[in-house]
């Protein structure tokens, strides 16, 4: 099981223009050996509004990502390696308030783990976004990826859930 707490900061460097970061808290409690906790690989990226309806619905916004080693691979916490991944997403807002919105990406990973010789995958994944207010807003996420759990041929494909919350400090600054 893990559980990652996850900071996000968002802040727009133009208008349709923004760059972001995480820096990731992580647990880990495998079915056998100790539990380890601490921080995981830390990522920045940008995202691009390349079209947006004008009155902002729909919208479709690619993004790019660098993942960066900061976590302990020994201890699982990190890839152990840089990362590089690409994606899209379209969304719709709905009664002003309820943003649905659709992601597929790409993950370029060259490293050797997990036994396997090309851990490069993909992902798609569905979000949910409720406005609370103009500054306060609920998130939730459902993702699926094509790469496998562990090197057993018989291993899971993972399914992860996001949930959390965005607040908008600024125009120009948000933090989830």
């Amino acid at each position: 099981e893990e559980l990652a707490l996850t900071p996000f900061v968002r802040y727009g460097l133009a208008e349709n223009l923004t760059v972001f970061a995480t820096a990731p808290y992580r647990q880990l409690e495998p079915e056998y050996g100790e539990n380890v906790d601490g921080m995981g690989d830390a990522t920045v990226g940008f995202d691009l509004v390349a079209w947006q309806d004008i009155f902002d619905y729909p919208y479709i916004i690619p993004h790019v990502e660098i993942g960066l080693p900061t976590g302990d691979e020994d201890e699982g916490l990190g890839a152990g390696n840089a990362t590089v991944t690409g994606g899209i997403s379209a969304g719709t807002i709905v009664e002003d308030v309820w943003h649905f919105i659709a992601d597929v990406g790409y993950v370029i990973d060259d490293s050797d783990d997990k036994g396997v010789e090309d851990n490069n995958h993909g992902y798609i994944a569905g979000s949910l976004v409720l406005d609370l207010s103009k500054e306060f807003a609920l998130l939730g996420e459902i993702k699926m990826t094509d790469e496998k759990s562990n090197n057993s041929e018989d291993s899971d494909y993972p399914v992860i859930f996001d949930g959390g919350f965005s607040y908008k400090a600024s125009k120009d600054l948000m933090v989830n």
